[in-house]
């Protein structure tokens, strides 16, 4: 996670880095991207830069949850999984998939599920989770991965997730 130095950074800073960020990000895997030109458009040194991260995986991560945070805003159901609720979580990832197209998160959501999950071992759901949670979440975010992956395939595979749910009660 970014160091305390850089959360206490002028906002304009800040923005300026997470821009320089958000671009490399979206246009190069993780393994293929550059401090050199993550500086270059930030306007900042490379010292500087390892002052405010670990590494490019640090920054990268620092990146991609806050926009995960934005893209989920108001997006989460809590609800428990019945009859009733299956049209909440197909809805949720319709939302999902619609927030982040309409965001400038866009391309780096993309590259994220192509290439940089694979690379960057995401932690599991939590063990405490619920089987049944579990496969839900697990089946949300797959359908997710498939409609990025596959776009023409949205209704077959939002249809495939409300079957899988309601296989589920």
């Amino acid at each position: 996670m970014p160091s305390t130095t850089f959360e206490k950074l002028p906002s304009e800073k800040k923005e300026r880095i997470l821009s320089a960020l958000l671009h490399e990000f979206s246009q190069y895997p993780l393994t293929q991207s550059q401090v050199a030109r993550i500086i270059k458009e930030a306007h900042i040194s490379r010292g500087a830069f390892y002052k405010y991260f670990a590494d490019l995986t640090d920054a990268y991560t620092c990146l991609y949850q806050g926009s995960l945070k934005e893209i989920h805003a108001g997006l989460s159901v809590r609800a428990p999984l019945s009859k009733e609720t299956v049209g909440l979580y197909v809805n949720s990832v319709k939302d999902f998939l619609e927030n982040a197209a309409k965001s400038p998160y866009r391309d780096l959501v993309k590259m994220h599920t192509l290439y940089n999950a694979a690379f960057l071992e995401e932690k599991p759901l939590p063990i405490q989770a619920s089987p049944k949670m579990w496969a839900v979440t697990s089946l949300c975010h797959q359908t997710i991965r498939d409609i990025l992956l596959q776009p023409k395939e949205k209704n077959a595979a939002l249809k495939r997730l409300e079957t899988a749910l309601s296989a589920l009660i």
